[in-house]
């Protein structure tokens, strides 16, 4: 239940539907939860056989660490995945929108250039007139 309820809240928090709250619950659950065994199980054999009994919260803290971050890694691992095609099709797009202005403002930036040149001369012109 406490797996559901991250991919829940973390849906909830990023602002998404129930349907793809659900859907992504859907995806990722039996990969964490698989991790989890993983995980886990070493960790509590090790802890409850091994470690001294005021130690055993600091090593299930300890291991929560990395194991949110995990969680993290692959919620955000389902949430890119999920984008695909469409998301790099909008990419390839603002990269050719951001190229086509950029050479305007190229153009425009020699436009100017030439401009102020010519200002230069006429004021440079317009001064040594005055001196006379």
């Amino acid at each position: 239940p406490f797996l559901t309820l991250y991919f829940g809240v973390m849906g909830v928090l990023e602002g998404k539907s129930p349907a793809a709250i659900y859907q992504k619950t859907k995806d990722s659950f039996h990969q964490a939860w698989a991790l989890s065994l993983l995980v886990w199980t070493p960790v509590q054999c090790v802890n409850l056989f091994f470690v001294p009994p005021q130690w055993q919260p600091f090593v299930v803290s300890s291991v929560n660490v990395g194991w949110k971050s995990t969680l993290s890694l692959l919620n955000q691992y389902h949430a890119r995945g999920s984008k695909g095609e469409d998301e790099r099709g909008a990419t390839e797009m603002l990269v050719e929108e951001l190229r086509t202005e950029n050479t305007v403002l190229r153009t425009s930036l020699i436009l100017l250039k030439a401009e102020n040149d010519e200002l230069r001369r006429s004021e440079k012109d317009r001064r040594w007139w005055q001196w006379w």
